[in-house]
């Protein structure tokens, strides 16, 4: 049979895309699946996006994520427990609509971590947020994540922007020092329009370590005022 050439495999690593009503979120057919056919298996490392659409009401919203959570709190059963496999969950809004991701966490430490907008609390299961440290990249898709998010990332050393942070009063590094450490910041790139100059300016003046940075397009300034109080500024 072809399920007894999986019997010899002992690292699993699977990205995929789905739905909510996908069998790949059934825990007890990935139990029996591993138990019967790759009972080798040591590493269980899986990442799934999690389209949940953007066509329902909040209340279709709600019911679909309580109805996801039951599925994912089926992998802290023993079995998962025995052999330390972990998993964090997240949904959050995109411009496209609502999704979530469903990944695991220790031991296999990933080293890019993306912030979304939060739909939800973001659960960790059955461990800490220890496996934070080992992120080098962090991405931020939606600015509200850093203004309401607790995440910190001792460790990272790139940063990516692909949201302006526009609608936010604090200072840009007062909201950056909540997840990473500006000193240890080697790369920085902005993929998102509308990123001002002035905030540009901030960032690197307490990024001392900063030796790279990628910019897609910047807010441009017309008045020469603009661009004199820039050079006049204690950060310029």
């Amino acid at each position: 049979m072809i399920m007894d050439l999986f019997r010899s495999v002992q690292i699993l690593h699977l990205t995929v895309e789905i739905d909510e009503n996908s069998a790949y979120l059934d825990a007890n057919k990935w139990q029996q699946l591993i138990i019967c056919h790759m009972p080798n298996l040591r590493i269980f490392d899986i990442r799934y996006n999690i389209y949940l659409g953007s066509q329902y009401d909040d209340m279709t919203v709600k019911n679909i994520i309580s109805q996801l959570k039951s599925k994912i709190n089926q992998f802290e059963s023993s079995f998962w427990i025995e052999r330390q496999w972990f998993f964090s969950h997240n949904f959050y809004l995109t411009r496209y609509g609502n999704d979530a991701i469903f990944y695991s966490t220790n031991p296999y430490r990933r080293k890019h971590y993306t912030l979304y907008q939060s739909l939800g609390e973001t659960t960790l299961l059955l461990k800490s947020e220890s496996h934070l440290d080992s992120v080098r990249h962090v991405d931020i898709q939606s600015g509200q994540s850093i203004i309401n998010g607790m995440s910190y990332f001792p460790n990272a050393t790139e940063l990516t922007f692909h949201d302006a942070l526009s609608t936010t009063r604090a200072s840009i590094v007062s909201i950056l020092n909540r997840i990473i450490s500006l000193k240890k910041l080697i790369q920085l790139a902005i993929e998102c329009d509308r990123f001002s100059i002035q905030k540009v300016i901030k960032i690197l003046c307490c990024a001392p370590n900063l030796n790279t940075i990628k910019l897609k397009s910047m807010l441009c300034y017309k008045k020469s005022n603009d661009y004199t109080s820039i050079k006049e500024s204690n950060d310029f």
